[in-house]
């Protein structure tokens, strides 16, 4: 039983360090956000190529964002997918899109402002 106590007070012991410690620290240093841009659906997955920013947005399909400031992002283009946009990935000038219930949509991005299935 006396294991036990001891176990119980430098579990606490632990836990208030650790709750101090995460007081103390100042993470601004570190981080901030130095822009954001607001897309139409829900933000699920990113990826980054070169300029551009390409996000699986839930039921507004594929956004494609200008990240070459920042600063100020700007939305480029856009592809509405079938279904629900839940991912991402880039290769050359295609966006591979998975779309839950439509399954794999390949986008052309050749041209970022009018992306075409």
């Amino acid at each position: 039983m006396r294991n036990v106590g001891f176990a119980i007070i430098s579990l606490l012991f632990l836990a208030v360090s650790y709750s101090n410690a995460q007081d103390c620290l100042d993470y601004s240093e570190f981080a901030h956000i130095e822009g954001s841009v607001d897309t139409p659906g829900y933000a699920y997955v990113v990826a980054i190529s070169g300029n551009y920013a390409y996000v699986a947005d839930h039921s507004s399909g594929l956004q494609i964002v200008d990240v070459s400031d920042p600063a100020t992002p700007l939305i480029t283009g856009s592809v509405d997918t079938p279904g629900i946009a839940q991912g991402v990935a880039i290769s050359g000038n295609y966006a591979y899109v998975a779309d839950d219930f439509s399954g794999l949509q390949i986008v052309d991005v050749s041209n970022p402002a009018t992306p075409l299935i």
